[in-house]
């Protein structure tokens, strides 16, 4: 696959690691707040939410998160090509959820400190999502 894979320039891109397992998703910053009823407390998700069983994502239902997060799956051939909308660099890897290690990095550095909405128990940093997925994977975007 050599062409452009376009997401919504509105999308962040994810690895995640479960059962030892890497895996690649793009969604929206509001996806990657692990811990939502710290982030928003005033918020109450109706049944028919996505958010409904997923207010504080950990190890607990991490395979809910994921399989929610499927539906934006990026599988590891595509992520060279992958764009955010008509952006013609590659889109690149924003959070890493490495449910095996309950750690949490965050490579978005705007107004809201995401590492810290993340389950009781884990660690939330503030760093080079690239320095914490295997070589091998942080290659793809050119990364060492």
């Amino acid at each position: 696959m050599s062409e452009s894979f376009p997401i919504y320039d509105e999308h962040f891109i994810g690895a995640v690691k479960l059962h030892g397992e890497w895996r690649f998703f793009h969604h929206l910053l509001i996806a990657w707040i692990l811990n939502y009823r710290d982030y928003d407390d005033t918020y109450i998700p109706t049944e028919s939410d996505w958010r409904y069983e997923l207010m504080k994502v950990d190890e607990k239902n991490a395979e809910a998160y994921v399989l929610f997060m499927a539906k934006n799956e990026l599988p590891i051939a595509q992520i060279p090509f992958v764009r955010l909308g008509d952006f013609p660099m590659q889109a690149p890897l924003t959070f890493v959820v490495n449910f095996d290690e309950r750690l949490f990095v965050n490579g978005w550095h705007d107004n809201i400190p995401i590492h810290e909405y993340i389950p009781q128990g884990w660690r939330g940093i503030e760093d080079n999502p690239y320095d914490h997925i295997p070589s091998d994977l942080s290659l793809l975007w050119n990364k060492t």
